[in-house]
């Protein structure tokens, strides 16, 4: 390197690069080849060259973060899940009693509602405790803090209203056939 006078800044005059032999200039090196060069330490020993990172080099290794999240949106999730399964048990043997009695005029409205309170709240619960718990389990496998149980519960969470709802609707169609 020289400043605009010539010199170099280390007070040596500047290198003129030189041509072999036949005027041809020499070969310049092949790419991503690193000539290394010493340079002063501290300590007055020559270091060699250390290129400069690349950009988008790797990230040094994070430290394993905890599955505790995809554990406690499993566990909510199978207790959401069983909530549900009893609440329509109940819900269904309320329906199931009340076709038995043939739907006579002892029941009124507010028997029936009385009935059917505790079963429906106890299905309404359980949905949203399984909502919160499913999206607990998105984030903790997208934020892998306990993948594998958090796809489980991603998994568990789609189907198990698909299963109370099923049982449901099925034994609503077994009270409808045993009605006619």
């Amino acid at each position: 390197m020289s400043d605009q006078y010539g010199q170099s800044p280390w007070g040596q005059a500047p290198q003129q690069p030189q041509q072999p032999a036949g005027g041809y200039p020499a070969a310049p090196p092949p790419p991503g080849a690193v000539q290394p060069w010493a340079q002063p330490a501290p300590g007055g020993y020559p270091q060699p060259y250390q290129p400069p990172a690349a950009y988008g080099a790797p990230p040094a290794l994070e430290r394993p973060r905890s599955p505790i999240l995809g554990v406690i949106s499993l566990a909510f999730i199978l207790i959401a899940t069983a909530l549900s399964g009893y609440g329509a048990w109940l819900f269904t043997n309320v329906i199931s009693a009340l076709a038995m009695s043939g739907y006579s005029s002892s029941y009124g409205q507010a028997e029936i509602e009385d009935a059917m309170r505790w079963p429906i709240s106890l299905i309404g619960i359980a949905g949203s405790i399984g909502v919160a718990a499913w999206i607990a389990a998105i984030v903790a496998t997208a934020t892998n803090r306990g993948r594998i149980l958090g796809v489980i519960g991603i998994i568990l969470g789609v189907l198990a209203p698909l299963g109370v709802w099923t049982y449901i609707v099925m034994a609503f169609a077994q009270l409808a056939e045993g009605i006619r």
